[in-house]
């Protein structure tokens, strides 16, 4: 296609233009209709790469325009061309690519060549990292460039498409990938996000171990029906088989989990690495406030199986347990002590297969109480943390508004023992979302849904409007609001 055009200059904008991406083009130059023009005889030119033609990243820089006459140029200016790159013809969204002004070749006066690795910084932004051959529309804007001095000369041909194959990588992802019990060559698939596997290369799953063990491996799908050739699975690269995050590998040593129990799994096939920690859904205070009786356990919840919370009604001594019954392991054994510095009561907890002993040391009442799993134990980095509660509130803007002026009050079913049962006349908007609060502040909230609340989880949705009696009871395996309408 050839394409002629006469040259206005329509304004000037004092920019740095440098050589190749959109981040450092900083705009179209401003159109002021009442600057005088510079007529000039106009610019010729030619597409290098016809209409629907391809590109290959990988073979260098393409040459996409020829420049083939230029007259009446601005003097002691340079020749600059700026490439718009969107998804469909519209050019919705489109990222700017400053070509490379380059002496023309087969009888052009320029040659305008797309930098290999900013075109495909650009194909990254507008699609993703997937290194799979993209169709991509273009079109072309020329500029005269005097050091900081910009003038727009105008557009160099129309909207035209190309499929470009971006820069290779140097790793693979698969779009499955499975965690394989060695010792028995059972699978289980990891999930994913609905996202493009190059955008997000992590898998995860939730697995349980038993009591025979766990050897790991990580097969992707091309290598299910050749799970005993160790050479197409990954395996854990470290020299410690039993330790629980590092590098991935072909043909490495099969991990080992050494302790029974729910464990989540994640790989990033991007950084060949992974990582496992234990997965309890949830964990269960039972103690005297409770009659130590599993229908009246207080659900631990947890948003990321590191950190379990719960607001703990206390009368003396409790445990923690990873079911609401007396199923092992337990966790307990410790007496906490106030820290003076944070005012938190603090202690560290045994977690035992084989039984531990009562937790003591808070006086009784309401606790907001925080076990960090991961902790490695000690006066640096305590397992378990407690604080006392003096009042539980709605905020949000489904329920008058996210001020602490806005907030709406639970209140003591009983105020003659420990407060179990919490309650208030609560009035929603029927949109937006809310939470439940602790101490009129943000260190100790329950969120997610109200038909099972998380520790510090997500805002959660507003019912229908109108208001509603809401009733906390935190003697609950299931922690929730119930919510009965007022009429």
């Amino acid at each position: 296609m050839k394409f002629k055009f006469n040259i206005a200059i329509f304004a000037a904008l004092a920019i740095s233009l440098a050589a190749c991406s959109d981040d450092e083009f900083t705009g179209t130059p401003q159109v002021t209709p009442a600057e005088p023009t510079m007529p000039a005889d106009g610019i010729t030119g030619a597409d290098a790469v016809a209409n629907g033609g391809s590109v290959d990243l990988n073979n260098g820089a393409p040459r996409l325009i020829n420049i083939t006459d230029l007259k009446d140029f601005p003097s002691g200016s340079e020749l600059q061309v700026v490439m718009k790159v969107a998804k469909d013809q519209s050019m919705a969204g489109a990222k700017n690519v400053v070509l490379e002004t380059t002496p023309g070749v087969d009888g052009a006066v320029y040659s305008c060549n797309a930098p290999a690795v900013a075109f495909n910084d650009t194909i990254k932004a507008v699609f993703g990292k997937n290194p799979s051959p993209k169709a991509v529309y273009v079109n072309y804007t020329a500029y005269a460039v005097d050091g900081t001095s910009t003038v727009l000369l105008g557009a160099i041909g129309a909207a035209q498409s190309l499929v470009v194959t971006p820069l290779a990588l140097d790793y693979v992802v698969e779009d499955e990938y499975y965690l394989v019990n060695t010792l028995n060559n059972t699978t289980i698939k990891l999930n994913h996000s609905n996202k493009d596997v190059y955008d997000d290369p992590k898998f995860s799953v939730i697995f349980k171990v038993e009591q025979d063990g766990f050897a790991w491996k990580i097969a992707p799908k091309s290598a299910l029906n050749s799970l005993g050739d160790a050479s197409k699975l990954y395996g854990n690269a470290e020299a410690d088989a039993s330790v629980q995050s590092g590098a991935l590998a072909l043909g490495a040593q099969a991990g080992n989990v050494e302790e029974v129990g729910p464990y989540q799994f994640e790989i990033n096939m991007e950084t060949l690495e992974f990582t496992y920690k234990t997965a309890y859904s949830a964990l269960y205070v039972m103690g005297a406030a409770q009659s130590w009786t599993g229908a009246n356990a207080v659900q631990m919840t947890t948003k990321d199986y590191e950190k379990y919370g719960a607001f703990v009604p206390v009368d003396g001594e409790f445990k923690m347990l990873t079911t609401p019954d007396w199923t092992k392991p337990e966790i307990g054994g410790c007496t906490f002590a106030l820290d003076p510095k944070d005012n938190l009561y603090k202690a560290d907890a045994e977690m035992s297969m084989t039984g531990t002993g009562n937790m003591s040391g808070l006086d009784k009442g309401v606790w907001a109480i925080v076990f960090d799993i991961t902790a490695k134990g000690g006066e640096e980095d305590p397992n378990l943390t407690a604080y006392p509660v003096t009042s539980l509130e709605f905020i949000g803007d489904a329920t008058g508004g996210w001020g602490d002026a806005d907030v709406q009050a639970l209140q003591p079913a009983s105020t003659d023992g420990v407060a179990t049962i919490w309650t208030g006349n609560i009035t929603f908007s029927g949109s937006g979302e809310y939470k439940v609060r602790a101490n009129h502040g943000w260190a100790y909230s329950l969120g997610g849904a109200a038909d099972q609340l998380i520790w510090d989880g997500s805002n959660i949705k507003s019912p229908a409007a109108g208001t509603y009696k809401v009733t906390l009871n935190l003697n609950d395996p299931v922690v929730h609001l119930q919510l009965d309408p007022i009429n």
